[in-house]
């Protein structure tokens, strides 16, 4: 396997920046996902990893090899799409070895490989079998197989689960990253769903308009956000955004939305005191309420939210409240065993540990 290096990568149609100075690390035997929304640049820049688009600027490595100027088979990369594009008159068996057969591989060997990548995903039975009789998971397990023959430096996946039903995509998510603990590979992962890039990448790269927002592990975005479009993407379901004033009383801040007022811990002070501008936003995760509600926090000092439930989500384990608070509205998960009823008028508790603030100009994170 190798790593992978781009420097500075640019690509533009006509006069549409679709990826702008990209700059990106990926360690040998690493799994890292692109992710953002449609048209973010995410799956053009896999592209261009794979030669099948030309960078407008910049430099992509592989390995030890500048990779500019090569072909897609010269970079010894092997692509799985979201289409799993297998040949329909041929059984899955040519399907796999087709790749090898056009670089001259013995017969011998095509089989050996053939039936090792078989045997790893378990599809050992279905070699003698045409696409048209396959389901949806089975044929992607064939795309992946003919991946793993070639024994690429790198394996690049572009929404290869899209297509499949939601278990299927549960139960697929588990089975790629057995599959790359197995194979010890590096792999660069194309989804626009933050599910999956948080579940599967040991890194997230998040996009949006062809500009890398933050690059780190699953945890750091959701805990650490850059900016509100990373804070808002990754996470489900997604942070509660409200604009608010930031007010200084009696030497402590406070956030000020126009409904209520948040004291802030002396901790985070020297941060708020650098910040600029008038206008914020005050960002809380659904899930980082405490569960709690009016009578629990009778004659405390902690911040509280006042609140009306308009509708409440049953979901077993969990209970959504869609709250109104004033002028804006909110949403928290809590304990499904919480007493609430529409209409009801409660006290939320935001974790001051988790809160979060945004500049409302620039969307940078101020903590």
């Amino acid at each position: 396997m190798a790593n992978v290096v781009l420097k500075n990568i640019a690509k533009q149609f006509g006069d549409v920046v679709a990826v702008n100075d990209v700059n990106l690390e990926i360690a040998d035997r690493e799994f890292v996902v692109l992710v953002g929304p449609s048209g973010c640049g995410k799956t053009t820049t896999l592209r261009m990893i794979a030669g099948l688009e030309e960078i407008s600027g910049g430099e992509i490595s592989i390995g030890d090899r500048v990779v500019n100027k090569l072909t897609p088979m010269e970079r010894n990369i092997a692509m799985v799409f979201q289409s799993y594009a297998l040949y329909p008159h041929m059984k899955v068996f040519d399907n796999m070895a087709f790749g090898l057969k056009m670089r001259k591989v013995s017969k011998e060997q095509r089989e050996k490989q053939v039936k090792k990548a078989a045997e790893i995903l378990g599809i050992e039975d279905l070699l003698d079998r045409k696409p048209k009789q396959l389901s949806g998971g089975q044929r992607q397990r064939v795309a992946l197989g003919r991946a793993i023959v070639r024994d690429p430096d790198v394996f690049l996946f572009d929404e290869p689960l899209s297509n499949l039903d939601a278990k299927l995509r549960v139960q697929m998510r588990i089975e790629l990253k057995k599959l790359h603990e197995r194979l010890q590979a590096t792999v660069v992962y194309v989804t626009h769903d933050q599910v999956e890039a948080m579940t599967m990448g040991d890194r997230i790269v998040v996009m949006k308009d062809g500009i890398v927002q933050q690059v780190g592990s699953p945890l750091d975005l959701y805990n650490r956000p850059a900016n509100q479009f990373v804070a808002g993407f990754i996470g489900s379901p997604a942070m509660n955004f409200i604009p608010c004033r930031l007010v200084q009383e009696k030497s402590r801040y406070q956030i000020d939305t126009g409904d209520y007022r948040i004291v802030l811990p002396d901790s985070l002070s020297s941060k708020v005191s650098a910040a600029r501008g008038d206008e914020f936003v005050f960002g809380i995760r659904p899930e980082h309420f405490l569960n709690t509600l009016a009578a629990d926090i009778e004659g405390s000092d902690l911040p509280v939210i006042k609140a009306t439930i308009n509708v409440i989500e049953t979901l077993g384990k969990e209970t959504f409240l869609d709250l109104s608070t004033g002028d804006h509205s909110l949403t928290a998960l809590l304990d499904a065993d919480i007493d609430a009823k529409t209409h009801q008028d409660i006290e939320l508790v935001p974790n001051m540990d988790k809160i979060h603030l945004f500049s409302a100009e620039s969307g940078e994170a101020i903590f």
